[in-house]
C-alpha cells in the first residue's frame, strides 16, 4: 500500500512556485490519492497441499489491485493500473531453458498518450476507465539471449481502440552489452490526439571500459510516425524516458526535460559515460544527444548536454544533482539545474 497525498495525476505539487513568467506563490494539490494497493502470491505455495511433492504445475503466480505496470522497459506501458495478472514461471523447451507467460486485465486508471499535450489536454482527454487486455512472455534461449513479447489491445469508451506489440532482444556480443526493441501502436478506427500509429525502434549500447567499472553508452531511437504508449503515467516522460539522463523526467516538481519534446517522426540519440567514484557510492555521467524530425518540411530539432553527480551517504540518504543545457529550434538556448535528497524508509 501506498500514497501520493501531496501532488495531482496531472504532476502538480504541493509547495512553493518561484516562477519569473507566471504567478508565483503556494500551490496546494493535497489530497488522498491511492497510488499502489495489490495482493500477489502463488497458488502453489498458498495452497501447499494441493500438490506435496511439487510434482504439478500449481506453481502459478497472480497479482490483483492498483500497481504499476512496465512493459519493454517502459515503452510499452509505464503506469499505475487497476489490474489482475496470472503469471506461469519455469517453462522448459527445447531451445528455451526457462520461458514466464503472463496475462492481465486491467480496468481503470488507464493513462493515455506520450504525455506531449497540455496539462488541460492530459485532464480532460487521458486520464479515465479503459479496458486493457494482455499476454506477455519472457524466454531465456539457447541463443544466448532474451526475448520479450507483449501483445496488448485496449478498449476505451471515451478514445480510441488500438492493437500494441512490443518486441525486444537483449544480448552480450563479447564485450558489447545489446539490446533492440520494436514497438508499435495500430489504433482500431483513426487516430486521436492520446493514440497514433508507428513504429518505435530503439538500441542500446554499452560496454564496460577494461580495468574499470565505468560505463561508456549509445543509445538512439527512430520514431517512424506517432506511435504512442498503451499507458503511461504524467510524471514518467515520453516512450524514450529511459534512454538517457537528457530524455528522463524528474519525478517530481515540473523541471522540464533537457530533450522531452514530442518525439513523432524522429530520429535521436544519446552518448554518455558513467563514472564510479568510490564504488557504487558515488557516481558520475556526462551525457550528450539530440533528435531531429524526419518528416518532410517540418524542420525542428534539439540538442543537448547534460551531467548528474549521485553520491550515497550512509544507507538510506542519495544526494543527486543535475545540470543541462540545451538548444531547440523554435525556442533557442535553455539551461536547467536541479537538486535531489533522497531518503529510503
Amino acid at each position: 500500500f501506498s500514497m501520493r497525498p501531496l501532488d495531482n495525476e496531472a504532476g502538480n505539487n504541493t509547495g512553493y512556485n518561484f516562477n519569473p513568467d507566471k504567478n508565483s506563490g503556494w500551490q496546494d494539490d493535497f489530497n488522498l490519492r491511492v497510488t499502489k494497493l495489490f495482493f500477489e502470491g502463488e497458488i502453489g505455495e498458498i495452497f501447499p497441499g494441493l500438490d506435496p511433492d511439487d510434482s504439478h504445475t500449481f506453481d502459478i503466480g497472480f497479482s490483483i489491485g492498483r500497481q504499476r505496470m512496465q512493459l519493454q522497459d517502459g515503452v510499452l506501458i509505464n503506469d499505475i493500473i487497476d489490474m489482475v495478472g496470472f503469471t506461469r514461471n519455469s517453462l522448459v523447451f527445447d531451445g528455451i531453458s526457462n520461458l514466464r507467460l503472463t496475462g492481465f486485465y486491467g480496468w481503470n486508471h488507464i493513462n493515455r498518450g506520450n504525455n506531449d499535450l497540455s496539462t488541460d489536454d492530459l485532464v480532460v482527454n487521458k486520464t479515465h476507465s479503459a479496458d486493457v487486455f494482455g499476454l506477455s512472455g519472457e524466454a531465456d534461449t539457447s541463443l544466448d539471449n532474451t526475448l520479450n513479447i507483449d501483445l496488448l489491445y485496449v478498449s476505451d469508451k471515451q478514445d480510441k481502440n488500438a492493437f500494441y506489440a512490443g518486441l525486444s532482444s537483449t544480448q552480450r556480443f563479447g564485450w558489447l552489452n545489446s539490446t533492440f526493441r520494436v514497438n508499435t501502436s495500430i489504433p482500431e478506427n483513426g487516430a486521436s490526439p492520446t493514440v497514433g500509429s508507428g513504429v518505435l525502434l530503439i538500441s542500446q549500447l554499452s560496454t564496460t571500459l577494461s580495468n574499470s567499472d565505468n560505463l561508456f553508452y549509445v543509445n538512439g531511437f527512430w520514431n517512424i510516425g506517432r506511435f504512442t504508449s498503451a499507458a503511461r503515467s504524467p510524471d514518467q516522460g515520453n516512450p524514450v524516458a529511459n534512454l538517457g539522463i537528457l530524455f528522463a523526467p524528474a519525478g517530481m516538481g515540473r523541471f522540464g526535460i533537457p530533450l522531452g519534446q514530442s518525439i513523432d517522426n524522429t530520429i535521436g540519440a544519446v552518448i554518455g559515460y558513467q563514472m564510479y567514484l568510490d564504488g557504487i557510492n558515488r557516481q558520475l555521467i556526462f551525457e550528450a544527444g539530440g533528435h531531429t524530425s524526419i518528416k518532410d518540411g517540418q524542420e525542428s530539432g534539439v540538442i543537448g548536454l547534460g551531467v548528474r553527480y549521485q553520491q550515497t551517504f550512509g544507507n538510506r540518504h542519495v544526494l543527486s544533482l543535475d545540470t543541462f543545457l540545451n538548444n531547440q529550434d523554435a525556442i533557442g538556448f535553455g539551461y536547467g539545474f536541479r537538486t535531489e535528497w533522497m531518503v529510503k524508509f
